[in-house]
């Protein structure tokens, strides 16, 4: 053999190192930007023991649901609460009820040098100029987060220094980033591997959410038994002990 087709065999497996993998059955699953981080860890348990690749779409609850409404190809939904798996339910596209997974809690972050108080009284401070939600109208931590400000009675004295997340994840970039002084979002992203110990926090006591997934009915083809596997195992104790590990609480 010639030396030119050793160098053609090398670059074949060069260009195409994941050839080997394209029979490998595959799913997908919409999830919240709440969920994120524990879902990575979810889905690595997962594919460690199962042949099955989990593809992912991450954004806010209600995108996900309209995405999912008009037709996107997603096999289970995990939201951040239960209106939008409610919805899609009563819209006849889930194959069974939606399941409560979890509650989601929240908590107040910041990247920078600030006394966090849970009366939050201290927002209406001078030296807060900005503080971050995701927006109310798509994600529910978002709306969760407005639920609190009114709540304490300081929202009429800050609804200047709102600054709106698309999601739970342009909340935690602006954090981050310090483009803002402190934010709202789940008690799972500050305690995900990516972000444990970075910056400080405070749990807001008294609100969580429930959240829920659905299994989402396939036009023209029978449920996907991989799918149903995942959605089991997110179940499972192994499953449950890794929401717990990342501030969910289990217990229903």
């Amino acid at each position: 053999m010639t030396k030119l087709y050793w160098v053609g065999l090398i670059l074949l497996f060069l260009l195409f190192p994941k050839c080997s993998n394209t029979n490998i059955p595959s799913i997908t699953v919409a999830a919240a930007a709440s969920t994120q981080f524990v879902l990575a860890e979810l889905i690595e348990t997962f594919e460690n023991n199962n042949p099955i690749k989990i593809n992912t779409i991450i954004s806010s609850s209600g995108k996900l649901t309209a995405q999912i409404e008009y037709g996107a190809d997603v096999d289970i939904f995990i939201s951040a609460n239960k209106k939008y798996t409610d919805y899609l339910f009563s819209k006849n596209l889930a194959i069974s009820k939606p399941l409560i997974y979890a509650h989601g809690n929240i908590v107040l972050w910041t990247y920078k040098d600030l006394v966090l108080d849970s009366n939050l009284n201290f927002l209406t401070k001078k030296n807060i100029k900005n503080i971050a939600i995701a927006d109310p109208q798509t994600a529910p931590y978002g709306e969760l987060s407005l639920k609190i400000l009114r709540s304490s009675g300081v929202f009429d004295l800050i609804k200047d220094k709102i600054v709106l997340g698309e999601s739970i994840s342009q909340v935690n970039q602006y954090i981050t980033t310090q483009s803002v002084d402190v934010g709202l979002t789940s008690k799972s992203v500050v305690l995900a591997r990516k972000k444990h110990g970075k910056g400080k926090f405070l749990e807001i006591p008294d609100f969580r959410i429930k959240q829920s997934m659905i299994l989402i009915k396939q036009k023209e083809k029978a449920p996907d038994k991989n799918a149903q596997l995942f959605y089991d195992f997110l179940q499972s104790e192994t499953g449950k002990s890794i929401f717990k590990n990342h501030g969910y609480d289990i217990n229903k």
